[in-house]
């Protein structure tokens, strides 16, 4: 997607921020994160521990036209959210107009656009109140130890609490993770841009409803703690 961020690092950084910050200050939107404590030190560990560093964090999205997903976006619904969102969008468009992103394949991205938007249509047209997952990263220094499991459960916890359903269009690498999460395999989807050789492989994924009985949200709550 981003075929030029070796070359254009800084481009690479700054629209990403420019996109996580727009997500932040978006109402149906929620980051959670995962951070380092003392704890996190053992006696034999070799790494420098600094507290409150994040190691990984997730972006969940809130679908729905519901009164509960009405209730979950009214959390936002402060001054000064209002104020970062609209800057936020002014900032963006402004952007877009006086400089042209140099890092990523436009086309790619367009097509990896129209994919997500035919999952949507095929899958989800009559299943609006869903939490989607948008984005999960973890600290390459920091994989394998459990903190993008935790952050996922964090969202199937709260999607089994107004029990309904998850979704998430994953990677070869998170496949398996969110497959131990619950999420099921509906289709493999391949992103490819007409004239290219380059394909890009995804899989689109559901988690089906479940009642707050049969949640991990308690276990989810004491990998936070």
């Amino acid at each position: 997607m981003w075929p030029h961020h070796r070359q254009f690092p800084e481009d690479n950084f700054f629209f990403w921020q420019l996109k996580l910050q727009d997500w932040l200050y978006d109402k149906k939107f929620t980051f959670i994160v995962m951070v380092l404590d003392e704890g996190d030190a053992g006696p034999d560990s070799k790494e420098d521990v600094i507290v409150d560093k994040i190691i990984s964090y997730a972006i969940w999205k809130r679908d729905g036209r519901s009164k509960a997903a009405k209730a979950i976006w009214a959390k936002k619904n402060t001054t000064l959210n209002t104020i970062d969102c609209w800057t936020t969008n002014v900032e963006i468009w402004a952007v877009g107009r006086k400089y042209v992103r140099r890092d990523a394949g436009f086309s790619r991205l367009e097509a990896l656009g129209e994919a997500v938007e035919a999952i949507e249509k095929k899958y989800y047209s009559d299943i609006p109140e869903k939490w989607l997952l948008e984005l999960i990263v973890t600290d390459v220094k920091f994989r394998r130890r459990g903190a993008a499991t935790a952050l996922i459960k964090w969202g199937t916890a709260e999607a089994d609490r107004e029990g309904i359903c998850c979704r998430v269009e994953a990677s070869p690498m998170g496949k398996p993770v969110y497959a131990s999460c619950g999420f099921v395999e509906l289709q493999p989807w391949g992103v490819q841009v007409p004239g290219q050789k380059e394909e890009f492989h995804m899989w689109a994924m559901f988690r089906k409803a479940r009642t707050a009985s049969h949640s991990d949200k308690d276990n989810a709550i004491e990998t936070f703690s």
